[in-house]
């Protein structure tokens, strides 16, 4: 009776190790190093610089982005990265500004999440993920579904402010970066809240018309008006902002129950799996 608990002592444990390991190499295989590329540099107006493994960089057009990577933006200056899912990033405007990625997973069935940080100067957003998470020097920024939003620096009775408006759809929430403060206030489309120090985060307003007016310009159009589809090239040079269909490039339609995704008259489709044994695929 010993021996047998103890053989299947031996081969529980065996069991858990070989599980873990599976586990662990799964991590591994989906874990982005720093030098794995997230995004691309699709548009630079005036200067931007990247700051890789301790280098600086000046930006062109077609640089890649990857994490951990830091960039700057000048004065009147502004950068768009495009990200491997199609959210879509504007860095920049009338401030100098900074923004570093800290975290990226790809969106997929279970999700995606960015974590970023903007200490100073302003970023606009076209989210495609499940999540963004933003960090400012005064604010903690957290972004549901995909939306439209920007932050931005200002000022509130003369001291210094962290805003951040709703431009289109999601769920964007703030709240002060002092952890001893917990209110966190829920922004609707159309609307701003503004954060400054040891304070909770302003009731939202309705953005105005020169604010909203400064936002909706971040940004080349063409890239702007068609950010999240996958299967739309733009035409970086053509000042009306034309997409094509973007035919055969591989994409993911999101459907489990497919195989060999292709981008179709702008749409991304695949073929119906044969190998599939889930009933609801059938």
């Amino acid at each position: 009776m010993k021996r047998t608990k103890g053989v299947l002592f031996y081969f529980f444990l065996m069991l858990f190790a070989v599980s873990a390991g599976l586990i662990l190499s799964d991590i591994k295989a989906n874990a982005l190093s720093d030098s794995d590329e997230i995004g691309e540099f699709k548009s630079i107006k005036g200067e931007a610089k990247l700051i890789r493994s301790g280098k600086t960089i000046v930006v062109k057009e077609g640089e890649s982005f990857k994490l951990q990577d830091i960039a700057v933006t000048e004065t009147n200056a502004e950068a768009l990265v495009i990200l491997k899912d199609e959210s879509l990033i504007v860095l920049g405007g009338p401030p100098k500004s900074k923004l570093s990625l800290k975290e990226y997973s790809l969106s997929n069935k279970d999700g995606g999440k960015s974590v970023l940080a903007l200490p100073y100067g302003e970023m606009r957003a076209i989210t495609c993920q499940d999540r963004f998470d933003i960090e400012t020097a005064l604010s903690k920024v957290y972004a549901f579904g995909s939306l439209d939003f920007a932050i931005w620096e200002s000022t509130v009775d003369g001291k210094p402010a962290s805003c951040v408006g709703v431009l289109k759809g999601g769920v964007v929430e703030v709240k002060n970066i002092d952890v001893s403060i917990k209110e966190t206030v829920r922004i609707p489309k159309g609307e701003m809240s503004c954060v400054t120090a040891g304070e909770v985060p302003s009731d939202p307003v309705t953005i105005s018309d020169e604010i909203l007016k400064a936002l909706i310009a971040k940004g080349n159009r063409a890239h702007i008006d068609h950010a999240c589809q996958p299967c739309l090239e733009c035409e970086r040079l053509n000042p009306e902002g034309v997409c094509v269909p973007d035919n055969l490039k591989p994409c993911d339609d999101g459907d489990s129950c497919t195989i060999d995704d292709r981008c179709l008259g702008g749409k991304c489709k695949g073929k119906k799996d044969p190998s599939s044994v889930d009933p609801n695929c059938s």
